[in-house]
């Protein structure tokens, strides 16, 4: 009989999920205050508590949507550097209440940017991890080189004599 208790969890994926569960509460925050003040602005954070839960109870459509939304996100810095050095005017943020185009400060937006785009990535990075996509259930995650099977030996099992 085989040992039943679960692999313990990597603290880097309850430190993930959480922050998607806390942006995602501030994103709520701002969504109510800027409803008081008879404003609607959409915001695709409003989900993120959802993929926060996903990833606390180890669903794989939660993990496969927020590798997702972690790549786009880690895209759209990089558009949200250029659109801060060179004054494009496509994209703005919400600082101190105002609502500014990110040109118009380029540090703070270059700044948070850079942030976002580390901590997508560092997102990505834990949850592509082989011992966080085993806690999923993946079958297919990535195994060491040295793990797997030669071409030629992968062949002499699948081919009859």
């Amino acid at each position: 009989m085989g040992n039943s208790t679960p692999p313990p969890r990597p603290l880097s994926l309850h430190i993930a999920a959480w922050l998607f569960i806390v942006m995602g509460a501030l994103a709520w925050l701002q969504f109510f205050m800027q409803l008081a003040q008879q404003r609607f602005m959409l915001n695709t954070n409003l989900l993120f508590p959802i993929l926060g839960l996903g990833l606390l109870f180890l669903k794989a459509w939660a993990r496969t949507l927020t590798i997702f939304v972690s790549g786009l996100g880690a895209v759209l810095t990089v558009f949200g550097v250029a659109d801060a050095l060179l004054g494009f005017q496509l994209l703005t943020m919400t600082l101190g209440g105002r609502r500014m185009y990110l040109s118009e400060a380029p540090g703070i937006a270059v700044a948070m940017c850079v942030f976002g785009f580390l901590i997508a990535v560092w997102i990505i990075r834990t949850l592509l991890r082989n011992d966080v996509s085993l806690l999923f259930g993946d079958r297919f995650h990535l195994q060491p080189l040295e793990k797997r099977p030669r071409i030629d030996e992968a062949r002499a099992e699948t081919d009859p004599v």
